[in-house]
């Protein structure tokens, strides 16, 4: 067999394709958000919330220690870069039924966002 005079040897025509990140949580939760600006039941955005907590700590890695927290710092850090009505009421439904070392730092992005 001849010897290759510096032709390189056939490559695929398709680029190499890398999967995009899934999206993050508070992504996900501030989407699902939408949905809150119109409830007037503060029942159903408490039950709304503790089912996004509850989540946290369902796909949280074994041994998270605060799942919780760490979405919720997650949330008022998206909710506070991009305000918006489902943003902030998000918050709102989060500082209802978040542990109680989050409630102070959601009441707080709540008093910041509601400022004019």
């Amino acid at each position: 067999m001849p010897k290759s005079r510096g032709r390189r040897k056939a490559t695929s025509s398709k680029p190499v394709r890398h999967s995009p990140l899934p999206p993050r949580r508070s992504d996900l939760l501030l989407r699902d958000a939408r949905r809150l600006t119109g409830l007037a039941d503060p029942l159903m955005a408490e039950t709304w919330a503790s089912g996004w907590l509850g989540g946290a700590w369902l796909t949280a890695e074994l041994g998270e220690r605060e799942a919780e927290h760490r979405l919720c710092m997650e949330v008022t850090g998206r909710a506070s870069t991009t305000p918006s009505p489902h943003g902030l009421a998000a918050i709102a439904a989060l500082a209802r039924v978040a542990p109680a070392t989050d409630i102070t730092m959601l009441a707080e992005t709540i008093e910041v966002d509601l400022r004019p």
